[in-house]
């Protein structure tokens, strides 16, 4: 049974998802993180996550799952003083999300939350909480992948990556 305030890591089938998943000094299986919501009243489930495409949307959960994945896993946060921090951090970053458009992070600023990039969704949520998700940050130090990245915008390298939650 999923809960809100849960975290879905998963991978893709595009290159881009294997880039991201093996690209840092930390290799893992998963490109992406979505945060779950769950309403109270309805038991309604709705993702929210960031997309390169489009930055922050929402999304009903079986949309989420109609999207190819090659695997998902499921992950709560657990040990919280308050069992209701999960849904707080998962009501704000849905209510945030549709108050207005956010923008994808390209440059992978996890500090700065005015954009946000896909780790950076669940990262911010639960900062705002006073619970920090990530023991703590991916390097990417491969000069090829750095590169690559470099063009595409990214301008930080010790970042949050969707397999340091492995």
């Amino acid at each position: 049974e999923l809960h809100s305030g849960d975290l879905l890591v998963s991978r893709g089938g595009a290159a881009t998802s294997a880039l991201i998943a093996r690209g840092s000094d930390y290799p893992g299986n998963f490109s992406h993180v979505a945060l779950l919501h769950v309403d109270a009243q309805t038991g309604a489930a709705t993702i929210v996550e960031a997309h390169i495409e489009v930055g922050v949307k929402t999304a009903p959960l079986a949309e989420y799952l109609a999207d190819k994945k090659l695997r998902i896993l499921a992950l709560r946060p657990r040990a919280l003083k308050d069992p209701l921090l999960p849904h707080r951090a998962a009501t704000n970053a849905l209510e945030r999300a549709r108050a207005g458009h956010i923008a994808y992070d390209f440059a992978m600023d996890s500090l700065e939350h005015g954009k946000l990039f896909c780790s950076e969704v669940a990262w911010a949520a639960y900062e705002a909480e006073g619970v920090k998700l990530w023991p703590g940050r991916s390097h990417i130090s491969a000069a090829g992948t750095r590169a690559w990245l470099w063009s595409v915008g990214v301008r930080h390298f010790d970042t949050l990556e969707p397999s340091d939650l492995e």
